[in-house]
């Protein structure tokens, strides 16, 4: 089948449809059995059988460097086997029909809240990615493929289910409640839209360079720090971010960091030294070593990504909240 003629056939499937639908390409289950509508005009659904074949097929005329061909995590599981102590194989098995994990958001109208609403769901422990969709607008009949969202779920999904989501009711319900603050939000100069937009920027830079890393760090220092004074050591940034990171910390917050992964014993100052530390060696092209007594903390270079990560999260999540506190704390 050539391509003019697959859109055509898909185009006639979907005949009559308003609006359009779009693949959670990070989701692997929704826990309610009725569809949710997350804001005006947006529902989240478990796709239809045609849905579904429309999905796959895209997906498959896209290939995407093979990812897809490698594995459909939408139709498969993984069951990881402990084979030795520090490996393990992994076995990845059809699901029956009946169990497929095609998710859509469908949309009215146009896409753009759909995207606001992907786009604020950082701020929840649910980022959302959308993969292929499909949509009627004026022009007629389209299809859209957010070709970085969907390469990065496909790769993480290749050998583990750990990337994809289970939606259930009360984190449904954050999105929806984060993405009503989200609109009523005015910036104030508090940096919140920025930081956004450069956090998904971010999602360009493979997940494996130190080069994310800094990114993340610099989104925070940007939230909540000023320009040190040259002479004064209580302005250091490492100073101003382990300060305000563990003031932030014992307010109430959605958001909890977790320093637990890092062992019973670990104080959070001495983890945002460590972590300042990391940072350094990063920015001066020093390689590191974990295994090393002064990272051995951070345990490794994807342990302090997480971190970091969550920890940027948080922060924007505390200025969508409460935006004169994190204000006031970018000023002291």
């Amino acid at each position: 089948m050539n391509w003019q003629h697959f859109l055509e056939t898909i185009e006639r499937r979907h005949a009559g449809m308003q609006g359009g639908f779009g693949l959670l390409a990070n989701v692997k289950r929704i826990s309610v059995e009725e569809p949710f509508e997350v804001a005006p005009g947006v529902v989240f659904r478990p796709a239809r059988d045609d849905e579904a074949l429309t999905l796959r097929q895209l997906l498959e005329f896209a290939t995407i460097d093979g990812l897809f061909r490698h594995r459909n995590p939408y139709e498969t599981y993984t069951e990881h086997e402990v084979i030795a102590p520090d490996h393990t194989r992994t076995h990845i098995h059809n699901l029956p029909s009946g169990e497929y994990r095609y998710y859509v958001a469908e949309f009215t109208g146009t896409n753009l809240t759909l995207h606001r609403v992907l786009e604020v769901s950082v701020l929840t422990p649910c980022e959302l990615e959308l993969g292929i969709s499909i949509h009627i607008n004026e022009a007629g009949f389209r299809f859209g493929f957010s070709v970085d969202s969907q390469k990065r779920v496909l790769e993480e999904a290749k050998h583990s289910d750990a990337c994809l989501l289970e939606l259930k009711r009360s984190q449904l319900e954050e999105i929806k409640s984060v993405f009503v603050k989200f609109q009523q939000h005015k910036d104030d100069g508090v940096g919140l839209l920025p930081a956004l937009s450069q956090f998904k920027q971010l999602h360009a830079i493979p997940i494996s360079s130190p080069l994310r890393f800094l990114g993340y760090m610099a989104i925070l220092e940007s939230l909540i720090t000023h320009q040190p004074k040259p002479n004064d050591p209580y302005e250091s940034l490492t100073r101003q971010v382990r300060q305000k990171m563990l003031l932030l910390d014992r307010r109430r917050s959605n958001l909890k960091l977790p320093y637990e992964h890092f062992g019973p014993d670990c104080k959070p100052d001495k983890i945002w030294t460590t972590l300042y530390n990391y940072r350094s060696a990063v920015a001066h092209g020093t390689s590191v070593d974990f295994k090393n007594r002064d990272f051995r903390i951070l345990g490794s270079a994807r342990q302090a990504l997480d971190f970091i990560r969550d920890a940027t999260v948080s922060v924007m999540r505390h200025t969508l909240d409460e935006p004169e506190l994190v204000s006031d704390l970018r000023a002291c």
